[in-house]
């Protein structure tokens, strides 16, 4: 699933937002995508943010906003090397995923168990966590867990040094993005495989990736990611020997980088 790289502004709206609900649906929202936002510069108060976003939705039964709760503080124990935590986390979707017989929350909870994995070090375990989230996904017909295994999936594929899989994975990503109209992966997607295809000194069809990426991060206001896309294509052009097309993409990825 995408990082934060949340403004100062953005964290101070969902601090507004959060303080004027009760919804629990929205609650949870807001609860969970301020604990992503603060993440980085704050990790007790997100734990204490996503911990009330999953006691929450475990007591409304909000199936997708435990879940990412889960996940998010799943994540925020890996981030610190605590293997035990991340399985507690992981084992918390599991027993949802029993008690709401949510098929949502059994693909989630293999992919969740990925986390716990890559904290330990067994790619093999991650990678199998990641393909039996995928199997119940597609079985559910849940396309954004789709996505985000095949991501997960890919992304062991790189660890593990296994790039013309990697390749492959993310650009099925890319396409059940495209027919899920999943627009909040869409950039992400497109960046990891611009890198890629820079890695594998594939450059007309990474300076596609970036502007397809470009196109979609501006129609979303997605200055961060606009910044890299601009930065990606300055490699590239640098590495053509194109000095002043390198220098006019690395000017914009500081504008955007400012401004975002």
């Amino acid at each position: 699933m995408p990082g934060n790289g949340a403004t100062d502004n953005h964290i101070a709206v969902l601090r507004q937002r959060l303080a004027s609900v009760s919804e629990p649906v929205t609650r949870v929202t807001l609860l969970r995508q301020l604990g992503e936002a603060v993440m980085l510069r704050s990790p007790a108060e997100a734990g204490m943010l996503l911990d009330e976003a999953y006691r929450l939705a475990l007591a409304h039964g909000i199936e997708n906003g435990l879940g990412r709760a889960c996940w998010f503080l799943c994540e925020l124990r890996r981030n610190v090397g605590d293997t035990q935590g991340a399985y507690y986390w992981a084992e918390r979707i599991g027993d949802a995923a029993q008690r709401f017989d949510s098929a949502f929350l059994r693909g989630y909870y293999q992919y969740t168990l990925r986390a716990s994995a890559w904290t330990a070090g067994d790619f093999a375990a991650a990678r199998q966590a990641y393909e039996r989230a995928l199997e119940t996904w597609q079985e559910d017909g849940c396309r954004l867990g789709e996505i985000s295994a095949l991501n997960g999936l890919a992304a062991v594929a790189g660890q593990e040094g296994r790039t013309d899989d990697q390749l492959e994975l993310l650009q099925q990503c890319m396409t059940v993005a495209e027919e899920a109209n999943a627009e909040q992966w869409r950039p992400w997607l497109a960046h990891a495989l611009g890198w890629l295809l820079i890695e594998l000194g594939r450059w007309e069809e990474a300076v596609q990736t970036f502007y397809r990426a470009l196109a979609v991060s501006e129609q979303r206001g997605r200055l961060p990611l606009m910044s890299v896309a601009f930065l990606g294509l300055g490699q590239i052009f640098l590495q053509q020997g194109l000095l002043d097309r390198a220098l006019a993409m690395f000017s914009r990825a500081a504008e955007a980088g400012r401004k975002g």
